[in-house]
């Protein structure tokens, strides 16, 4: 009897950090297919800006579950010339058809 409440409790404690884990994901990353949609959008916005791989330090995607809106996803990008200062990216309106810059901010 005593086993199979301790079981029992294992399983729910597993299942409630498998949700747990699951709101992190969706609530601090997002989707991955949307962080990939805006990475290689910036990268084509580089290379149209006349910037290659060797220019660029880093790319990294910032998500804001709460702002939502037209931006909750970001790009910010670190220049090797600059590594002070990341310029950010994001989409221009919410059908996601051209990215555009959106301002400055420390890495």
């Amino acid at each position: 009897m005593n086993l199979k409440k301790t079981l029992m409790g294992l399983l729910i404690l597993c299942f409630v950090v498998a949700l747990w884990y699951m709101f992190y994901q969706r609530v601090m990353v997002g989707e991955r297919t949307e962080r990939e949609e805006l990475l290689e959008a910036v990268v084509w916005k580089l290379q149209e800006g006349g910037y290659s791989s060797k220019d660029v330090e880093s790319i990294t995607i910032k998500y804001a579950y709460f702002k939502g809106g037209t931006r909750p996803y970001d790009a910010s990008v670190v220049f090797k010339k600059d590594t002070g200062t990341a310029i950010l990216y994001g989409w221009k309106t919410p059908k996601k058809k051209e990215v555009v810059y959106v301002g400055t901010t420390s890495p």
